[in-house]
């Protein structure tokens, strides 16, 4: 962001790859964190307890002149949010969606896309495979891969194929006819036929279950005069920025553009600002060309680690940060056939290729640093391990305090009688 004149306001920033808008009219003296429940209970949302109020920022207004403020966020709605409508409560059974550490469920929809948000698709999954599945797998998968639709009559719900994502329902490959859904089921996903990669190997999996007599709110929202705009977004983050308040909107807006490569005539921006959760919706009335946001992105992935080898010979490792303080591990396992599901980064096979004979002071099946994410500051440090190896940052030898990682850092990885030195070259980001 460019420097100017003026005090600075620090920012988040995010852009909406898809978005859905809900208008609907509801009783003035509900509060915001009765809505929020109510979506955590019929979307795919967070239940954060809160929405957050955007409010536009006018392109041609300095930042200062705008409601702006520190700690708020700036939204760059890329397009506009497609309509959505939904029934008004929930259907049984309802579909529980499970891997890793997410879960949701169908709510209120009686059709759910089960693919990848694309910022190029206007369909905007109802299951988003971003958060089953490896980082590293996202691109393997078609932009829609299963359509789930409920059949009334039956109170049944069915899943056909879409897209060319080879899906497997336990042990049934699905195809493009209906199959009943009348039970618990895995589904995992496999590349296509054809492709260069292992036809025989899951690129992510899912678990789906049958809830009946669910606890989340079944009945509709109380209707009434205030006439009530909701987004739905799907998130990127763009990062935390340092703005100065003399900057035009249009300024700010154009160098996010140019800085993320990101092409969008329709952009619009907006401020978002957490609501009290007790704000009823008769408060936010006066509020004009306003909407309250919730976000459906899960929030546990906030940043990623990659190590990429120095001359590119070697095979690159990524490491995935949730919304908690974290460790991940590098070391190397005791032998070939050693089970070593405690270390993220195993260099036992880039020593096997490196040397005829493992030099004898290389402490096998230990850990020898450790990659710590920092949740509250959304930074990753190196740390030494419990048989620390030598170790440097930038050529720096590593301190017992550890050292801070920023894109572009080397890291180094010397080995005592002998001159052979593994480098990875950092690169921090995220998964989307």
């Amino acid at each position: 962001m460019a420097k100017s004149s003026g005090n600075l306001l620090r920012v988040s920033a995010v852009q909406t790859i898809a978005s859905q808008l809900v208008t609907t009219g509801l009783r003035e003296d509900l509060v915001v964190r009765d809505v929020a429940t109510f979506l955590a209970g019929t979307e795919a949302v967070n239940n954060a307890g809160t929405l957050e109020l955007a409010f536009p920022l006018r392109p041609t207004l300095r930042i200062r002149e705008t409601a702006l403020l520190t700690g708020d966020r700036i939204l760059l709605q890329m397009k506009p949010p497609q309509p959505l409508d939904r029934p008004a409560s929930v259907v049984e059974p309802q579909l529980r969606f499970r891997g890793g550490t997410y879960e949701t469920t169908s709510g209120s929809r009686t059709g759910l896309l089960v693919g990848v948000a694309d910022a190029n698709v206007e369909a905007v999954p109802d299951v988003d495979l971003r958060y089953f599945v490896s980082p590293s797998a996202v691109d393997f998968l078609s932009r829609g891969c299963v359509w789930l639709q409920y059949a009334h009559p039956e109170q049944r719900w069915y899943a056909s194929k879409i897209g060319q994502t080879r899906i497997m329902l336990d042990e049934y490959e699905l195809h493009t006819e209906k199959l009943p859904v009348d039970r618990s089921l895995t589904l995992r996903l496999f590349p296509p036929h054809g492709s260069f990669l292992p036809s025989h190997r899951p690129l992510g999996e899912l678990h789906i279950d049958l809830v009946k007599g669910t606890t989340r709110p079944q009945g509709a929202m109380p209707s009434g005069a205030a006439r009530t705009r909701i987004v739905l977004g799907i998130e990127k983050s763009l990062g935390t920025l340092n703005v100065s308040d003399s900057l035009k909107v249009e300024t700010v807006r154009d160098q996010l553009l140019e800085h993320f490569r990101a092409a969008a005539p329709t952009v619009s921006l907006y401020g978002l600002r957490l609501l009290p959760p007790r704000t009823t919706l008769a408060q936010l009335a006066a509020e004009r060309d306003t909407f309250l946001y919730i976000s459906r992105d899960p929030g546990f992935v906030h940043s990623v680690l990659r190590l990429r080898d120095y001359d590119g010979t070697a095979e690159n490792h990524q490491l995935v940060a949730a919304n908690r303080d974290e460790n991940r591990t590098l070391g190397c396992r005791s032998a070939e056939s050693a089970f070593a599901s405690a270390l993220d980064v195993d260099l036992y096979d880039r020593l096997l290729a490196s040397f005829r004979h493992l030099p004898p002071h290389v402490p096998l099946g230990s850990i020898w640093a450790y990659f710590s994410y920092r949740a509250e500051e959304k930074q990753w440090w190196l740390l030494p391990g419990e048989r620390p190896m030598p170790l440097f940052v930038n050529n720096r030898r590593l301190p017992a305090s550890g050292a801070r990682l920023v894109n572009d850092d080397v890291i180094s990885i010397g080995f005592e009688a002998s001159d052979i030195i593994f480098r990875y070259i950092a690169a921090l980001g995220t998964t989307i």
